[in-house]
């Protein structure tokens, strides 16, 4: 409301810093960006323009340290940039730059798609989200961006490069021709020249047009930038063409000089033979021999290196994915006829086989296998696996008892797991227990597993055998003995119980308590069944599968606060569930409000009890619901007029039900209007069902641990009016919001004076650390200030922001305290200065000071102007004088203005009325000159006054103190001619007072000098 000023210089300094920006003057720009955002610290999230300018300053910054290669720095502040602007798409776009130079590609895609998102027609985003892609791997992903990016005509020389690129890894090779041919650096002699030089040259050898990739190896070569590949593709080139000698020439002078280069061998070969063939048909026998000779030098062309290639199918099946496997399949296919007595090839085959879905030849390779060697168990052990999707379980369970055994060797152990869970999943535990058997004393499936199989086996027995450490063998025993020993025995066992063990032997404990409790409850032992569900809750063994009942059965047994407890964690889990909603509610009211409550508890419950009242008033869905029931029942349809009447009937009950709580019914005032502030604005949406939305006050997003979220959704889901109100709410300033709404303005004050959260208000507090009239918030570190506060969990620096807002709130409340003290007939002069003082003071904190003087001079002047129609002038003039002693500026220039409009006016008045108070006349008219030299009207009339103050001091023989009058009127009329030249009322006036002057000069002259000789 007060922050145009501090917005506009912030604004101007902003362009400014963007403009030293472009010029590269980077230290003057910093200084700006920094400026502006010093300015706009305390404007962000009060004003819908601030929060962009924020971030333009941040933006601007980031780009700077971007520039100067401080990339932490740059990525902070555009990070800052981002929670300002969410949707501003620049700040991502150079967040994903940062990222990118700090090789962080993943997070650089992110950003550049999240810039997409905020502006799907940015070119330069999508061709650095290309690059990213790139890096990261994802050919298809970069070649998408680069395509889009072209049909918007930003692909520059690197980015077609790469384009390029993609398409010669794609196999594309006509269409990774065309970008290639369009680049500059083609004909260059650089690294750039020899990378796209290369790629046109290899694009023309994979089409088969090796003549013309020849010679573009060989001008590379000529240039002296013929590398390692280049030298390798001109040998196929030239191999291709026929001429052997100059492959012979590139892949000898490569294989000297780079490491591997043994691999060259078998070309080199073939080479060499090749050459001999064509000399042969020359006749050149002499050349022949040499070029044999050479060629038995090098291994023979064709060699197969069979681990090389099983390494390669390791590598490709390592990516987890269907193009992995295919790559794989055709590594090891290619082996698999090579490898002789090796039968890696088939097991890597049949594995593949069953990720692919296709067990049938799985079993068949591993059959062949089998046929070979019929005592490889871990081949064995795959085929029994491989029979369990083709649905033989019976096959599979003989392989795996067979190769169990005793358990020793990972074979034996794999088996005896796998045998164990088949049998479990067919619920045979007894058996599962004996397959568990075979494992090894520590083993862990041994240790945790057969317990429970012991226990759903019916073996108690074994179960009184000795424990293995880490077995939860003692919680299952403890189980087996259910019935035969006191509940609480077998409690007391989880209950000292590692909490982190045993999750399933607790799931059974709980389900057993459940089917208990129920059983007491059906035979009516409330006590007893509440007893056993209250035991369920205390170990934590989570709730059932219905809160309702659970609750019921606890709050008849005499454990409301615990039935209580129940549906709360229940509505935690489905905040926008008015069944769940309802019932909590309910239960709360009976236990805080009914016979025999216990008042301390009932003081404890009666906020969650007003925060789910107020929900279920404004739950829209709920009311339709019960209408629609009523409707149903009763055949006729519930008016609308009275569904509002119920709901004010039940604000009704439940305020005097819970009356005898201090502040019950500041709470449900503030919990209601700000239910209905959140309906305004649509409700809160939660959970992942679309159109699900939660419509409480502030107590029930603390309940329901919400507060984070509703912070996100006011900063990032809320228009900038609706998002002020409510954070009005939604905080500590509800209570004042409340108050100004009732019109006590006094308390609104009073309510802003502390803001602070329960437990930092039980901290000593040394007000001296805070200025005058600052509000006391909670200390920084404070972990309950996002509950008590909201709508402010995710505002940047929310502290700050909470304390901006309270004095803005105080400065306006202050006001309407000052406008009720003037409506008084006889206004209190004191009361309004103070209120205005107070107003002026915390304005000043949130630079607001100008436009709050405006308001107080606003204020003043029109209770002035009806007193003075009301002939009050000298109550006009009083408030006047009162509200310039606290405004400055154009509002303390125009309070100047009326005030010696006034005081001319009760001067003139004065001087009409009767002559004895000329002396007051003239008084008012000079003070009205010294306030405003401009009124002409003050000016004019004054040295009336002075004129016959002048007489009357002839009169009464003061010639001299008459002489001072004139001479003070001839002076107050030169300088309005000053300041009007020429002005015709006042050159009269002047005229006449010069004569008075002269005259009364003269006769003064006449008595001293005395009477003439004769």
């Amino acid at each position: 409301m007060w922050s145009r000023i501090a917005l506009r210089r912030a604004r101007r300094a902003v362009v400014e810093a963007q403009s030293l920006f472009a010029d590269a003057r980077w230290d003057a720009a910093g200084t700006l960006f920094e400026d502006a955002r010093k300015r706009l610290d305390r404007r962000v999230g009060t004003h819908p323009e601030a929060a962009e300018l924020a971030a333009r300053a941040d933006l601007g910054l980031g780009r700077i340290h971007l520039t100067q290669g401080r990339f932490p720095q740059a990525l902070a502040a555009f990070r800052m940039a981002q929670s300002l602007w969410p949707q501003g798409w620049e700040a991502w776009y150079w967040a994903g730059c940062a990222f990118g130079h700090q090789q962080a590609y993943a997070e650089a895609e992110a950003s550049f798609t999240a810039a997409l998102q905020r502006q799907p027609g940015s070119g330069p985003a999508r061709i650095q989200r290309a690059y990213a892609r790139f890096r990261r791997g994802d050919d298809a992903g970069a070649l998408v961006d680069l395509l889009a990016a072209e049909r918007q005509g930003y692909l520059g020389e690197e980015a077609r490069a790469l384009l390029a690129a993609l398409r010669l890894r794609r196999g594309e090779w006509s269409a990774a021709e065309t970008p290639l041919r369009g680049l500059k650096g083609v004909a260059g002699t650089d690294r750039y020249a020899v990378l796209t030089g290369s790629m046109l040259a290899y694009v023309l050898e994979r089409q088969g047009r090796y003549a013309e990739a020849m010679a573009r190896y060989e001008a590379l070569i000529r240039q002296g930038l013929g590398q390692d590949p280049i030298l390798y593709h001109h040998g196929l080139c030239a191999y291709r063409l026929g001429r052997y000698a100059d492959a012979i020439r590139s892949w000898t002078d490569l294989h000297g000089r780079v490491p591997g280069g043994d691999r060259l061998e078998p070309l080199i070969g073939s080479a060499y033979r090749a050459r001999a063939l064509q000399l042969a048909n020359r006749g050149d026998f002499a050349a022949v021999s040499e070029c044999l000779d050479a060629a038995e030098v090098f291994a023979p062309a064709g060699a197969v290196l069979p681990e090389l290639y099983l390494h390669a199918a390791a590598r490709a099946l390592t990516r987890g994915d269907r193009s992995g496997r295919d790559e794989a399949r055709r590594y090891l296919t290619t082996v698999q006829s090579a490898a002789g007595d090796d039968r890696r090839p088939a097991r890597y085959l049949a594995l593949l086989d069953a990720l692919d879905g296709a067990p049938e030849r799985a079993v068949a390779r591993l059959r062949r296998i089998l046929s070979d060697e019929p005592e490889d168990r871990a081949v064995r052990l795959a085929y029994a696996l491989s029979w369990l999707p083709l649905g033989d379980a019976d096959r599979a369970e003989r392989v795996l008892a067979d190769l169990a055994g005793d358990g020793s060797g990972p074979v034996p152990i794999r088996a005896a797991r796998s045998l164990a869970a088949l049998r479990i999943r067919q619920g045979r535990w007894d058996a599962a227990a004996w397959a568990l058997d075979a494992l090894p004393g520590d083993d862990p499936w041994r240790v945790r597993i057969r317990p429970e199989c012991w226990y759903r086996a019916g073996r108690f027995t074994d179960l009184a055998g000795p424990t293995s450490a880490g077995s939860d063998q003692s919680l299952w025993a403890a189980l087996a003995r259910w019935g035969s020993e006191p509940v609480r025995s077998t409690v007391a066992t989880f209950g000292s119980a590692d909490p982190g063990t045993g999750d399933r032997a607790r799931r059974e404990l709980a389900l057993a308590l459940t089917r208990a409790a129920l059983t007491e409850a059906d035979e009516g032992r409330w006590d007893a069944a509440a007893t056993l569900l209250y035991e369920r809750q205390r170990l934590g063994l989570g709730p059932s599968a219905s809160p309702y009942l659970d609750a019921v059965i606890l709050g008849f047994g005499g454990h409301r606060t615990e039935g209580v407890q129940v549906l709360a964690d229940a509505s935690r889990a489905a905040p926008a569930e008015h069944r769940l909603t309802h019932a909590l509610a309910l239960m709360l009211l009976h236990t805080v409000s009914g016979p025999g409550s216990d008042p301390p508890r009932a003081a404890a419950l009666h906020r969650q009890c007003i925060a789910a009242w107020a929900a279920i008033l404004h739950d829209q869905e709920f009311w339709q619901g019960w209408a629609a029931r009523r409707a149903h029942r009763y055949g006729t349809p519930v008016p609308e007029a009275y569904l509002s009447s119920l709901r004010g009937r039940v604000r009704t009950h439940l305020q005097h039900a819970l009356g005898p709580v201090d502040g019950t019914e500041i709470l449900l005032h503030r919990e209601v209007d700000a239910a209905q502030a959140l309906a305004g604005c649509g409700g809160f949406p939660v959970g992942q069902a679309p159109g699900r939305v939660l419509v409480c006050g502030p107590l029930r997003i603390a309940d329901l641990g919400l507060a984070r979220e509703f912070g996100s959704f006011v900063a990032e889901k809320v228009d900038w009016a609706d998002a002020a109100q409510l954070r009005g709410y939604f905080s500590q300033l509800g209570f004042a919001e409340v108050h100004r709404s009732a019109g006590r303005a006094r308390e609104a004050v009073d309510a802003l004076a502390d803001l602070r959260c329960d437990g930092c208000r039980a901290r000593p507090v040394d007000r001296r650390a805070t200025g005058p009239g600052q509000p006391m918030l909670c200390v920084r570190d404070c972990a309950h200030f996002d509950e008590y506060n909201a709508a402010y969990a995710q505002t940047p620096d929310k502290h700050l922001a909470l304390l901006e807002d309270a004095l803005d709130l105080s400065v306006a409340a202050l006001l309407e305290l000052a406008r009720t003290a003037l409506t008084a007939e006889t206004p209190d002069l004191t009361g309004v200065g103070s209120h205005w003082r107070q107003a002026v003071e915390r304005a000043r904190l949130i630079d607001a000071a100008p436009d709050v003087q405006d308001a107080v001079a606003d204020m003043a002047l029109g209770r002035a102007a009806a007193l003075e129609r009301a002939d009050r002038l000298d109550d006009a003039i009083a408030l006047i004088d009162e509200a310039r002693r606290h405004c400055g500026g154009v509002a303390g220039e125009r309070l100047n203005g009326q005030l010696a409009t006034l005081l001319a006016s009760r001067g003139i008045r004065a001087g009409n009325a009767e002559p004895a108070r000329m002396a007051d006349a003239a008084a008012d008219l000079r003070r009205a000159i010294e306030v405003n030299p401009h009124l002409r009207r003050a000016r004019v009339n004054l040295p009336v006054a002075l004129r016959e103050l002048a007489l009357d001091r002839v009169g009464r023989g003061d010639p001299v103190a008459a002489l001072d009058l004139l001479r003070e009127s001839v002076r107050v009329l030169e300088a309005g001619l000053a300041d009007e030249p020429g002005q015709p009322e006042l050159l009269t006036a002047l005229g006449i007072a010069r004569a008075d002057l002269q005259d009364l000069t003269a006769e003064l002259l006449r008595l001293i000098s005395g009477p003439r000789r004769r």
